[in-house]
């Protein structure tokens, strides 16, 4: 029961991510440009957000918005 509530609040958090969160919006429009369905692509981006809180937390920095990570490889 309390995975279905974290994932509805998730799910409701990435629709503020995909409006103001770069790295999220970018990433959404790529799998809806990809032919994914809205609910899938939020649910991706949801995952990217709960990544990127445990990679800030993991660092232990701050979040910059636009950053991009020197270990990103291009697809």
């Amino acid at each position: 029961m309390a995975t279905r509530g974290l994932r509805s609040l998730l799910y409701v958090a990435s629709w503020s991510a995909i409006r103001f969160n770069k790295a999220c919006k970018h990433f959404y429009e790529r799998l809806k440009e990809r032919g994914k369905p809205n609910k899938v692509a939020l649910l991706a981006v949801a995952n990217k957000l709960i990544r990127q809180v445990f990679a800030i937390m993991r660092d232990n920095t701050v979040y910059v918005d636009g950053h991009v990570s020197k270990l990103k490889v291009s697809t």
